[in-house]
């Protein structure tokens, strides 16, 4: 399985392996000289990456390979694999203001506003009032109702509040997938 931070894609090991085979090959016949890599996350504790899960140390090693040009002078090819082999920098951010949490914030505003008695439908009932799953989940609906839709626009203008919320759901089905 080939996974990324937000994709997974099924790779099957023989094609893995017969895409190393293919590559050492093609490096072979170009005359590369092998040398074996470090990689390292680009987090703070600098943790070995790995390239393939639950694999023998073999094909990891495979796939840590680098492949140099032995017609390379020495010192070009070092500085080649020192510049490979250092870890990627690690950013510092310095505010310009204090940092607030966006997602915490709001999830706070919403579960406060949603246990005040009077707040709307989900805040008089007493399922609201107690933070019940289902009354914060209907709480979280109607702040995305309210804050990143044109929800009270539509009601403004006229439209009915039924056909308002048919015509704002795609938009707040899609906000709630991406937060999940």
């Amino acid at each position: 399985m080939w996974t990324t931070s937000n994709t997974s894609c099924p790779v099957h090991g023989e094609r893995i392996t017969e895409f190393i085979v293919s590559l050492d090959g093609w490096a072979r016949e170009r005359s590369l000289e092998r040398a074996e890599a470090d990689y390292v996350s680009a987090t703070r504790n600098r943790r070995p990456l790995r390239f393939v899960t639950g694999a023998p140390e073999a094909v990891e090693a495979a796939w840590r390979t680098r492949w140099v040009s032995r017609d390379l002078p020495a010192q070009k090819r070092e500085r080649i694999t020192r510049t490979q082999d250092s870890p990627p920098d690690l950013v510092v951010v310095q505010p310009i203001r204090d940092w607030t949490c966006a997602e915490c914030g709001r999830a706070e505003t919403i579960a406060r506003h949603t246990s005040l008695r009077g707040s709307g439908r989900v805040g008089r009932s007493a399922a609201g009032r107690s933070l019940d799953d289902e009354a914060l989940t209907l709480a979280v609906v109607a702040s995305v109702r309210h804050e990143d839709t044109d929800y009270d626009s539509l009601l403004m203008s006229g439209v009915g509040r039924a056909e308002a919320r048919d015509l704002i759901r795609p938009a707040v089905d899609r906000i709630l997938a991406s937060w999940s």
